[in-house]
């Protein structure tokens, strides 16, 4: 299940980054929407230019398609981890 994937994941950001991201990701899975939670982490983790680990930035990648973020936007995070 979707939701239960992203808050795997939000245990792993806050585990290893700024809770922040993790946080705000569950908030909008709380309230129904992810997509919008993916794009707004695929956001914020670009324009701060955080360092990801390459495994957490695909895993990254494939939940906000599998959630339905824009392509555009997790094609820019892959690309900075490829």
């Amino acid at each position: 299940m979707l939701e239960e994937r992203l808050r795997q994941l939000a245990g792993k950001l806050r585990e290893y980054h700024d809770p922040q991201y993790a946080d705000a990701l569950l908030v909008e899975a709380y309230y129904g929407e992810p997509t919008i939670g993916m794009e707004n982490l695929l956001d914020n983790l670009y324009d701060d230019e955080v360092t990801l680990d390459p495994a957490l930035a695909a895993e990254i990648v494939q939940l906000a398609r599998l959630a339905g973020a824009a392509e555009k936007k997790s094609e820019r995070l892959a690309k900075r981890f490829a």
